[in-house]
């Protein structure tokens, strides 16, 4: 449907170009020149096409829609990153700085991915404003993560437990907003 809509589309727009162009104007009477049913048959191609691609686009979106994780893997995929946080965080002082990059990379990212990609189940079972609030922490939670890495691939080792601090009460925070 979207080629057809896109050729519907640029053959309306050529043929209207067209329209405008083909004779000379006359200075007299400028508008006269202009055959006003081609013009007026080559819009209307183009409003087809126009409704034919939305159409293709809402298609698409519902589709996508469907093939997102549901709420109930979000909500595993949120505790899932919550407890690994917090045994992340109880493990800081055991843990080298290459050992809590493996962590965050092995453990954390996959469920991070899993949410992320199944985001918007949140909105379509329970609104833009709670995709809003969960989103806002999710988020933060997810910067601190990938702040830990960093300050662990560094080696600073306080700034990474500072960051996973974070990520566990951010996570937290999403985990209750999401309910």
């Amino acid at each position: 449907m979207n080629i057809i809509g896109q050729m519907l589309l640029w053959a309306g727009f050529l043929s209207g170009s067209l329209a405008t162009v083909l004779n000379v104007e006359d200075d007299k009477i400028p508008w006269s020149t202009i055959p006003w049913g081609w013009y007026l048959a080559s819009v209307s191609i183009c409003v087809v096409g126009i409704v034919l691609l939305r159409l293709g686009r809402t298609s698409t979106v519902e589709s996508t829609e469907e093939s997102t994780a549901s709420l109930s893997e979000i909500r595993g995929s949120l505790l899932n990153l919550l407890k690994n946080t917090q045994q992340m965080s109880g493990q800081m002082d055991e843990l080298a700085p290459s050992e809590m990059t493996v962590f965050i990379d092995d453990v954390l990212s996959p469920d991070c991915y899993i949410f992320a990609e199944g985001r918007n189940a949140i909105t379509t079972e329970m609104g833009l404003q709670k995709f809003a609030d969960v989103m806002t922490h999710f988020s933060a939670a997810e910067r601190a993560v990938n702040r830990a890495w960093s300050a662990a691939a560094d080696g600073y080792v306080d700034e990474a437990k500072t960051c996973v601090d974070r990520a566990v009460s951010m996570f937290e925070d999403a985990y209750q907003e999401l309910g």
